[in-house]
């Protein structure tokens, strides 16, 4: 092997969820062997979900960390942060990393992640605005946000409705859009929703629903005009939480498969022997990357196994959302939009279960405030038990 660049057995390109779940797994099967976790950002790993659900107290760079500084040390990974991949060549297992020289790998693992998705309105006319992805882009808005009044939020999902609380509980006019007909569609059905979108009005959220945006004009120090159908919203900061496209250019020209994320398969194998994904990065068979932090997590450890010579497969696994808003506790787990599978409603006072049956058994369930049981929820779905075992072992 040509002697360039310094070698590690395993490099993990990524340090969110996916990729340190995997960097785990590879020092648990593989007590001796060198490994290099290369992330952008700066600092340490954290827990990328805590960001915004923490936006009204704050927090600071030590906040919501994966694992201590020390944990690095201890179980010999060499962290390399602020490092930007430029580069990755396949045939001769390389990668060269901008400021940083070459890096060679026995195996290579892409946990790249996902970017947040720029409206085209606001690309078009470059207009500047926030994405809640990054620890360090949010602790920028957290800045902005203590000297602004009011914030619109363009965006129906779930970190739309959980930044909108959170500027609510800083005292904050918000003003939440969406095209969609309804929030947080993609995990719930109507009836939960307009729970959901009752409970965000009361507390002074003004949404407006179905609707989009014909012009953005934009002036430093004077905010926003957002032009939508019948009126103009005026806002001191503007957020996007339009969703997030997985981030595969690190792999472009390096003749590895691409779909909507990172092609792998059951055992996060891309096309190029010995490199692998996981993660938002990566999509199996012809689903879409999940967009959910336990789904990436399960994929770094399948990665890791794979990668260090174990077994393990992607299955049919689900994973639950959860959300919580103000005191309330919200869940949805492999909720489908098919017609022809039945809802079984159990409600009891503020507790609320609507299960998806099939011959199998239960295929998927939304849920609101019963957070102690969420795992037992979560493993009923996965082990598709029957109504009867569900009224049992989740009793009202």
């Amino acid at each position: 092997m040509e002697e360039t660049g310094t070698y590690h057995e395993y490099i993990i390109i990524g340090a969110g969820i996916a990729g340190i779940k995997a960097a785990e797994t590879i020092r648990a099967c593989d007590a001796d062997a060198c490994i290099q976790v290369i992330s952008d950002e700066p600092g340490f790993p954290y827990k990328r979900t805590d960001i915004d659900k923490h936006i009204a107290n704050g927090f600071t760079n030590e906040d919501f960390l994966l694992h201590p500084a020390e944990w690095f040390k201890d179980s010999r990974i060499e962290l390399l942060s602020e490092a930007v991949v430029e580069q990755i060549i396949p045939d001769k297992k390389l990668i060269i990393l901008q400021h940083s020289g070459k890096h060679r790998y026995g195996k290579l693992l892409i946990a790249s992640g996902a970017a947040p998705v720029v409206p085209e309105i606001i690309k078009s006319q470059n207009i500047p605005a926030y994405y809640i992805r990054t620890k360090s882009e949010t602790l920028n808005f957290l800045e902005a946000l203590k000297k602004s009044k009011s914030v619109t939020i363009i965006g129906g999902g779930v970190q739309s409705v959980e930044i909108a609380e959170q500027c609510i509980l800083a005292g904050k006019k918000v003003t939440l859009l969406s095209r969609s007909s309804n929030l947080l569609q993609k995990y719930f059905p109507e009836d939960y929703s307009i729970d959901i979108e009752r409970m965000l009005s009361e507390k002074g959220a003004d949404l407006n629903l179905s609707i989009g945006i014909s012009d953005i004009s934009y002036r430093k120090g004077e905010g926003y005009d957002l032009k939508t159908t019948g009126k103009i919203i005026h806002s001191d900061l503007l957020v996007c939480t339009c969703g997030i496209i997985p981030n595969t250019v690190v792999v472009n020209n390096t003749g590895i498969q691409i779909g909507k994320g990172i092609m792998v398969n059951s055992s996060c194998e891309t096309n190029m022997r010995d490199i692998f994904a996981a993660g938002d990065c990566a999509q199996y068979e012809t689903n879409p990357p999940a967009g959910l932090w336990h789904s990436a997590e399960f994929m770094g450890k399948v990665a890791g196994q794979n990668m260090t010579g174990n077994t393990a497969s992607l299955s049919s696994k689900t994973f639950r959302l959860k959300c919580e808003l103000f005191g309330r506790f919200f869940f949805s787990q492999n909720y489908s939009r098919n017609k022809s599978i039945t809802g079984t409603d159990i409600n009891k006072q503020s507790i609320k279960q609507r299960w998806f049956i099939t011959e199998s058994g239960a295929a998927g369930v939304v849920m609101t405030d019963d957070k102690p049981r969420a795992k037992v929820y979560e493993k009923a779905v996965n082990e598709a038990w029957s109504i009867e075992r569900i009224r049992k072992e989740i009793p009202l």
